[in-house]
This record gives structure tokens, sequence and C-alpha cells, in this order.
């Protein structure tokens, strides 16, 4: 449940909340595996299309409070069964979404038997991670979020735009039915003041920090009060200095907007690697 809205608050909760999920299913994965390699031990037939049926992300069974414990040394190495090998033949799956077996087989394909795989791709794709290495070695990822206080800068719209203003003044005491089509009016001018306003805002921040980065990513922003959603690709030498930077912008805009600045972090917003197993 997300109770506070402020933007980053909500997307810390997000994370959270997808780190503990993780954590559920990976848990869940241990314990079927347990309970499969069992099952193999006792004679039982177990085939892959029943496998790749079993959902990992069971939740009835977690209390809140409870305290749960993988060992590293007493990880299951799943018995080698014939027919759990995915076929020659298996066609690959389009788009996104894995077919059934690949998430039976990779699901719960214990990490000994995973190495070989990991090393075949590693191999097969190993000029590109080493140009990425290469590329982003001595970079760190810099993020700045940029909100407004919306009162100061509902304010400054209405004191700097006439039109705004008179049309504002013209609704004061008379009834909303009356006034409906005017107020669509007053919001539309607004919105567009404030576009124009972000854009002003946006281009004098990366103008600043734009100089002292490899690269820039600009995401698309959340809601009304943010400005800019930003990420820089910067080199470590130079994180003092854009540092600097962000403070002389606090200086000069913090009265009107509010900087969330995260530093240094993995460059997550400049590498995009995409892992196929059937190819």
């Amino acid at each position: 449940m997300l109770r506070d809205r402020d933007p980053e608050e909500a997307e810390k909760a997000v994370k959270y909340i997808d780190v503990l999920a993780n954590a559920v299913i990976l848990h869940n994965a241990y314990d079927i595996t347990t309970v499969l390699c069992d099952l193999i031990a006792e004679g039982v037939d177990v085939r892959i299309e029943d496998v790749a049926r079993l959902s990992p992300y069971i939740t009835s069974h977690i209390k809140r409070f409870s305290k749960y414990t993988l060992s590293e040394q007493e990880l299951p190495d799943f018995v080698s069964v014939a027919g759990w090998e995915l076929p020659a033949d298996t066609e690959p799956a389009t788009g996104n979404t894995p077919d059934l077996h690949e998430i039976a087989y990779f699901m719960f394909l214990p990490v000994s038997r995973l190495y070989p795989i990991m090393a075949q791709m590693l191999q097969r794709r190993y000029v590109e991670f080493d140009t990425l290495l290469v590329k982003m070695n001595g970079k760190a990822e810099l993020g700045l979020k940029a909100f407004w206080y919306e009162d100061v800068v509902y304010r400054e719209i209405v004191d700097s735009n006439s039109a705004i203003s008179q049309l504002r003044n013209a609704l004061v005491g008379r009834a909303a039915e009356e006034t409906y089509y005017e107020r669509i009016k007053l919001g539309e001018l607004v919105q567009a003041a404030m576009n124009k306003l972000r854009e002003h805002d946006v281009e004098r921040i990366t103008s600043v920090l734009k100089p002292l980065a490899y690269e820039t990513r600009i995401n698309d922003v959340i809601t009304e009060r943010m400005v800019l959603n930003a990420a820089f690709l910067v080199g470590r030498e130079r994180e003092p200095e854009f540092d600097q930077a962000i403070q002389q912008l606090d200086a000069e805009m913090g009265k009107r907007l509010i900087f969330k600045y995260v530093g240094s972090a993995p460059p997550y917003n400049f590498v995009n690697i995409i892992v196929r197993w059937d190819t």
C-alpha cells in the first residue's frame, strides 16, 4: 500500500515490494526443488509438464514476522531426469514471454548445471560485454529529480501571465455551473504555462550539467510537480565538479525547486543487456 503521495517515497515502496516478492519466489523455488528431489528419489515420475505449471509465487504460507533462512551449502541439486533437457526442436519463445517448459527448466535448474549455460553465453557475447565494460570503466550514474513547490509556481504563473490573472479574478464569487467552460479555459492556460516553465527550467538545469557528463538520459516525469527526471553518466574524476554544479543550481533555483540528487550508482540507465537463452 502506498501511503505517501511523494513520488520518491512511492518509488521506494514499489522497489521494496519487488525485492520482497523476489525473496519469496527464491525461497519457494528452493522448497519446491527440495520436494521434487525427494519425490524423484522415492521413484515418483516427475514430468516437466507438471512442473511447468507450478507457481513459485505462493504467499499463503508466508508469515510476516517469521524467520526464513537459506543455506548456500545446502542448496538442493536437481537429479538428472530423462526428458528434462529442453528438446532441440523446442520453438523459441516469442517476445518477452517465455515458454512454460523454459520457465520450469530455468526456475529449478541448480547452480551446478547453470554454469555451463552461462559460460557459453558469456563466451558467445564476449566482445559485446567487453566493449560495454571498457565504455563504463571509471564512470558512474548520477541521478537528479527536480520538483516544484506548487504554491510558489502557481503564484509565479498567475503574477507573470495577465490572461490567467484576469480570468481567475473574473471567476471569483461566481458559481461553478455558471463558469464551467471558463474554468476549463483557465485550466488549459495554466497547463500551457506550466509546460513552458518546465521547458525553461529543464533547459537551464541541463545546460549546466550536460557539459559535465558523457551521456544524459532524460526520463519521463511522473507527476505534475516533477520538472526533471534525469540520469547522467559522469566520469568519477568529475563527480566533485558535478556536485558543485548541483549546489549552484540549488542556490539559484531553490526557492521554487526541490532537488533530489542520488549517486553515485551503477550505470543502469546507460546499459541495456537482453539475454535470450534460445539464441
